[in-house]
């Protein structure tokens, strides 16, 4: 289903290719030949012009575009008492080249006495239009940018004796700006994160060894840092993170899959929602949203910024069919893996493909999870009925209806695959569009509302998998299986041999005690809460637990009989 809170399910990280009018208003007042008021009236309008085309695309996050700013960076920080920027010897080097001359250094203690893009906010949002359902995103660097590029020589001694007080420092000054944003009405602040996916690359990580630091340590440093920063939050202010491996004119820095800040990640830094950048082999498999705890969202950067192809459709929901196999579809949401330009100078595609890869990544989120119209359609139209309608024989009564389930069923596909082989050759949507065709064949049982269709999707789902595993199984038997039946656990694989007894343990469950046998058939295979199958069911969810329990030991003890029959027989060497 759309999602009403960030990250969207269609979003993007947030700096956009600037307009001519910009670059060329910006040359200019470098050179002094227009003044700082005119440049502001230049953005001004820009700004107004790029909130339009972000609606009109159907994004919900909006941006300014980051059109005020020189680097996605240093403008921010540089802005912060006790630091500024200067004409560096060289830019920060890239493959294949390097940005401007410019870095930033510590000049005194770090504080905050008033920012002025907490003035670039208010004004981003006094232009959005209040009757469209979009929000006002400012994106600003993680507290962690001013120390990883420079180290310890990036902060003087003199100013600061220990690490611990600049940390503190920067912190504090952080969590004054966030409160600030949050005074001026902000409700989306993202924090642009590249150290944690650099400390993933052993070139980076050497970097850091040779000057004297610890690439293990910096990762729990930097959640805590950022764990202050954000500290002075609205409750009600949604915070999102952007890791990438570094974007500049569609070059980059590190390589590496986010495995070893994986679990610092999700787990200790205390925000939201994910950007994370998934476009290239460098940022390695989705295997680390196995550790996304539930609550939080992940934006998949699988549509690069850095080219001006079009991914096609099938291609990205390929692509989030493979990330769904870690984790809930619902927990995922589609993006660019990084902005169009985090430096003004861009990156290396025209506005037209940029603007084109954004409709295509709110085409598929529409496709995926359901649209606005999705909604209409539930408000005009009740599940239940075309469910009705189906079974009465009306057969684009299904066609209007796999839209309305899709993300369900798709999330019900996920849960059952994730307890198979990770190397299974099927992906969500193949589960989907194969359980789809036999239910669409097959005479299906009068359905009592969403719920009985969806159990019996499971059901369906369920038998493919059994069906797949009698193929693999070929005769073959491998003995002594461990089996766990642990609802929601994706790191919980079922073996053929396991998959069978267990299907063959439920058939004598549904003859025996139908009752349990599709509580158990709900909760394992439909991926239903013990309160949603308790609403479903009209039992208490005390009620669903205790029976769940009881099934869950039953079904041990038959699968045993048939995966280690000397174990559970142990006066008879074969079972006849």
């Amino acid at each position: 289903m759309p999602r009403t809170l960030p990250p969207f399910r269609a979003d993007h990280v947030g700096s956009l290719l600037r307009p001519a009018a910009v670059r060329e208003a910006r040359a200019q007042r470098e050179l002094g030949q227009i003044s700082a008021e005119t440049l502001a009236a230049v953005e001004d309008a820009a700004i107004r012009d790029v909130i339009g085309k972000q609606q009109a695309v159907g994004l919900h996050g909006i941006t300014d575009g980051e059109f005020r700013r020189e680097f996605w960076h240093i403008d921010f920080l540089a802005s912060l008492g006790g630091v500024e920027s200067y004409v560096a010897d060289h830019g920060i080097q890239f493959k294949g080249g390097q940005t401007r001359p410019k870095a930033m250094r510590v000049t005194g203690k770090i504080h905050f006495a008033g920012h002025p893009m907490v003035d670039h906010f208010r004004f981003l949002a006094d232009n959005i239009t209040a009757s469209a359902p979009t929000t006002a995103k400012i994106t600003i660097p993680s507290p962690s940018v001013l120390h990883f590029r420079g180290g310890r020589k990036a902060v003087p001694e003199a100013i600061y004796p220990t690490m611990e007080e600049f940390y503190h420092d920067l912190g504090q000054a952080y969590a004054e700006a966030v409160r600030a944003f949050g005074q001026a009405g902000c409700r989306y602040l993202q924090l642009d994160e590249t150290n944690l996916a650099y400390l993933c690359d052993p070139e980076q990580r050497q970097m850091v060894r040779d000057r004297g630091e610890n690439p293990d340590e910096l990762p729990h440093i930097y959640a805590r840092l950022i764990n202050a920063a954000i500290s002075g939050a609205p409750a009600d202010m949604r915070i999102t993170m952007h890791t990438c491996r570094g974007n500049f004119k569609s070059l980059w820095i590190a390589s590496g899959g986010y495995e070893p800040v994986a679990e610092i990640l999700f787990n200790e830094i205390k925000v939201h929602g994910y950007f994370m950048e998934w476009d290239s082999e460098r940022a390695g498999n989705f295997e680390p949203l196995r550790l996304v705890p539930a609550g939080k969202h992940v934006a998949v950067g699988i549509v690069t910024s850095k080219s001006g192809e079009l991914e096609t459709k099938d291609y990205l929901k390929a692509r989030l069919d493979e990330a769904s196999k870690y984790t809930d579809l619902d927990r995922l949401c589609l993006a660019p893996q990084c902005g169009f330009a985090s430096t003004e100078e861009g990156n290396t595609l025209t506005e037209d493909q940029q603007w084109a890869k954004l409709a295509r990544i709110v085409e598929v989120a529409n496709e995926v999870w359901g649209g606005e119209d999705t909604v209409d359609m539930l408000a005009g139209e009740d599940i239940t009925s075309l469910l009705h309608r189906h079974v009465d024989g009306d057969r684009e009564a299904l066609d209007q209806l796999i839209p309305l389930v899709y993300s369900e069923l798709h999330r019900i596909a996920g849960a059952q695959l994730r307890r198979e082989n990770r190397e299974h050759t099927l992906q969500p949507t193949a589960l989907i569009n194969e359980a789809w065709l036999r239910l669409a064949k097959g005479r299906m049982p009068q359905l009592e509302n969403r719920a009985h269709f969806l159990g019996i999707a499971a059901q369906a789902m369920r038998q493919i998998l059994v069906d797949h595993a009698r193929r693999r199984k070929a005769g073959k038997r491998d003995g002594g299986l461990k089996v766990e039946l642990n609802p929601g656990i994706a790191a919980d694989k079922q073996p053929d041999d396991a998959l069978l007894a267990l299907d063959g343990a439920l058939k004598i469950l549904e003859r025996n005690d139908p009752g349990k046998a599709r509580l158990v058939e709900m909760r394992f295979f439909g991926g239903f809460t013990a309160k949603e199958t308790a609403e479903i069911l009209q039992l208490t969810v005390d009620s669903v637990r205790g029976q769940l329990r009881m099934a869950q030991a039953w079904l041990r003890r038959e699968m045993a009989k048939e995966l280690n029959p000397d174990v559970a027989n142990p006066d008879n060497k074969t079972r006849t």
